[in-house]
């Protein structure tokens, strides 16, 4: 079988080439996503370093998107990687959406396999967002739709690569006043907001705070799904994931504006697609969401490396090899027979 993997990345430059290296085979064709926001010189290090390896030759760069967290220069970047495939009319029966913090924890031969065997079927993890159309589902999730409903019936904006959510309800300091008292009340702040470098931010706040509702309208022709960020998909769903994306708008036009859509965009196409009953509620990723920070899941290191042989999934995140590079060394030894 021929895969194709879309990394998305924006730092440690050694650590994606050494993703890189594990992934690379005649067979794979690999398109790299790095965000317009990623660290200095990752960029111009990482295409550097692949440019110069000449085993390196199904390795290319897709154009870039900000890739603020939580925004959907992240959908835009994975979407151009996908349209990177098509339009190049690369080969493959499988794509894998994977980040520079990823790696495989089976060997190529058992990736192979385990795609050989389950031909058609699509992977993502997801589950029904839109209460009202799924009444009787059970979300014991972290994010479902009574914790953070507002991910979908608020507005979100990029301002000054900060995803902000409109209107500021926490405080609603600037919906309580009259117009007039919150416009006085910023003149005054003015200053502090420009020695501080949150002008254009406090600015785009309160403009965009007294234009839209407090609520938006959540879409009734289609049902939303949440999830997380990472999947492996077919190359027909990938096609018509496109085909949606470009030519039916509905959904860049509400998307655009939500919180972390990454974790929605991809799972609400498909779900609401021809190719809903060939899709696995099972994203193949082996993530420990217990430890983390609640916003990240924890970094894996080398005492998790039994854990990792017994997974069943085929890729792990995260790894930091700045954190602990030893637990990739023993995944190359004893899982991938490298």
């Amino acid at each position: 079988m021929r895969f194709a993997y879309i990394i998305t990345c924006h730092k440690n430059t050694e650590q994606v080439l050494r993703l890189v290296a594990a992934l690379n085979s005649p067979d794979n064709t690999i398109v790299i996503h790095v965000s317009t926001t990623c660290e200095q010189g990752f960029y111009e290090s990482l295409a550097s370093e692949v440019a110069k390896n000449k085993q390196l030759l199904n390795v290319f760069f897709c154009k870039r998107e900000n890739g603020t967290l939580a925004g959907f220069g992240i959908v835009k970047g994975v979407i151009n990687g996908l349209n990177f495939l098509i339009k190049n009319n690369i080969s493959f029966d499988y794509v894998n959406l994977i980040s520079g913090q990823d790696y495989p924890i089976k060997s190529k031969e058992k990736i192979n396999d385990f795609f050989k065997v389950n031909i058609g079927k699509q992977f993502l993890y997801y589950f029904p967002l839109t209460p009202k159309i799924y009444p009787d589902y059970d979300y014991d999730e972290s994010w479902g739709p009574d914790r953070q409903q507002y991910r979908i019936d608020r507005y979100h904006f990029n301002i000054d690569n900060e995803v902000l959510s409109i209107p500021e309800l926490e405080s609603a300091r600037l919906i309580e006043h009259s117009l007039f008292s919150t416009v006085k009340i910023f003149l005054y702040e003015s200053k502090k907001y420009i020695k501080q470098k949150r002008f254009k931010k406090e600015l785009g706040l309160l403009f965009w705070s007294r234009v839209l509702p407090r609520k938006r309208k959540i879409p009734d022709d289609f049902s939303i799904f949440g999830g997380i960020t990472w999947w492996s998909i077919t190359r027909d769903a990938a096609i018509y994931t496109l085909d949606q994306h470009f030519n039916n708008k509905r959904y860049q036009n509400f998307f655009r504006y939500t919180l972390i859509p990454d974790e929605m965009y991809f799972q609400t196409i498909l779900l609401n697609s021809p190719f809903a009953k060939s899709c696995v509620n099972n994203d193949l990723r082996d993530i420990e969401w217990n430890g983390g920070d609640g916003t990240h899941p924890i970094i894996f290191k080398t005492e998790h490396i039994n854990r990792l042989k017994e997974s069943s999934d085929l890729f792990a995140r995260k790894f930091d090899i700045k954190v602990d590079s030893n637990v990739l060394d023993l995944i190359d030894k004893e899982l991938l027979n490298k």
